[in-house]
């Protein structure tokens, strides 16, 4: 791998930034923490940025904030790397000095680039450049060496700790879960699946979200056939789906006597399931859950139609079936032999 020299080089003008996915050109440097190199890091994260100059407010109060937080950059396996182009012993008095003021001690290493040459390896700096004065940069390095993220700031605007280690752990739980993150997003929030690039993706995707929703779902399913469950409440539903009916005209198709009758209809209006009309002295019932009546209409299709079209679309969403008219009865015959079992 090849090192960059850190001291005094020039760097030809038509040298290009790196770019996001690019793998980090390695160094090794001198550090207010000993000489580091930067493929020591390999293995774990780094954020590697650079500041205008010591002794500046704005980089100060980063600096602080940084070091503050350094502990939850740690949890996440993340470590911390700074760089300007003043000296050692500038960087040496700067964190004596912070650590005076605000009794915080800086945990991290501070680079010293005098000759610029990592600002221009990493594109901090234009090539023409003859100081860093306006470079606020921020690298994202993974544990493999590799760019994942950059931002610049300009100099007179620091930099948001939180939104930093928001970007690292949202890097590493994408990776993670081979998944996108959201707007917004912070640890424990939902993820975003990504997009199918085929169709068969696209159709395996679509069964999968149909199988997910089918499980939410599976309770009420439950309670719903269970409450279907009942040879007689299936037939009243049956010769209800598509038009309303009299207790009377019940009673004479079905052949359920009275009470029997009454307390299948009470159930059905206790579940929800139908819904009444009066009309002089007749009560009509119909099917006031459209649950039901999808479900009615399935079973007409597997008993009286193409049961191999229902498995079909078992996966995905289908679309409302349709239900014999009324009178329909020959249709109806094997739905009301199989409940009557």
């Amino acid at each position: 791998m090849d090192t960059i020299d850190t001291g005094p080089a020039v760097y030809p003008p038509a040298m290009r930034a790196l770019r996001i996915n690019d793998t980090a050109p390695d160094f090794t440097a001198r550090t207010t923490q000993g000489e580091r190199r930067l493929s020591d890091y390999r293995g774990r994260w780094l954020v590697l940025f650079s500041h205008p100059a010591d002794f500046t407010p704005v980089c100060t109060s980063e600096f602080v904030a940084l070091a503050r937080q350094a502990d939850a950059f740690a949890a996440i396996d993340c470590d911390l790397m700074a760089l300007s182009v003043d000296s050692l012993y500038s960087h040496l008095a700067w964190l004596k000095d912070i650590f005076r003021r605000f009794g915080v001690k800086v945990p991290f290493p501070i680079i010293e680039d005098p000759s610029m040459a990592i600002g221009h390896a990493f594109g901090m700096v234009d090539a023409g450049s003859s100081d860093s004065a306006t470079v606020r940069a921020t690298f994202v390095i993974d544990p493999e060496g590799v760019v994942r993220a950059i931002s610049w700031y300009p100099m007179n605007i620091g930099r948001s700790v939180d939104e930093l280690l928001r970007l690292v752990t949202a890097l590493q739980t994408s990776d993670r879960e081979a998944a996108s993150t959201p707007a917004g997003w912070t640890p424990g929030d939902a993820l975003l699946e990504p997009a199918a690039t085929t169709l068969d993706a696209a159709i395996t995707d679509d069964q999968a979200a149909a199988m997910e929703r089918l499980k939410e779902k599976a309770p009420e399913a439950a309670e719903l056939l269970r409450q279907l469950a009942n040879a007689n409440r299936l037939l009243i539903l049956c010769h209800i789906a598509e038009e309303e009916r009299s207790v009377g005209q019940l009673e004479a198709d079905l052949g359920i006597k009275q009470p029997a009758l009454s307390q299948q209809l009470a159930e059905l209006r206790q579940y929800g399931l139908v819904k009444t009309r009066r009309q002089s002295r007749s009560i009509f019932y119909s099917i006031a859950d459209e649950r039901a009546q999808a479900v009615m209409g399935m079973l007409y299709e597997i008993f009286c139609g193409d049961a191999k079209a229902v498995g079909a679309r078992a996966a995905a969403p289908a679309p409302r079936t349709s239900t014999p008219a009324r009178g329909d009865t020959a249709q109806f015959a094997r739905i009301t032999a199989v409940a009557r079992r």
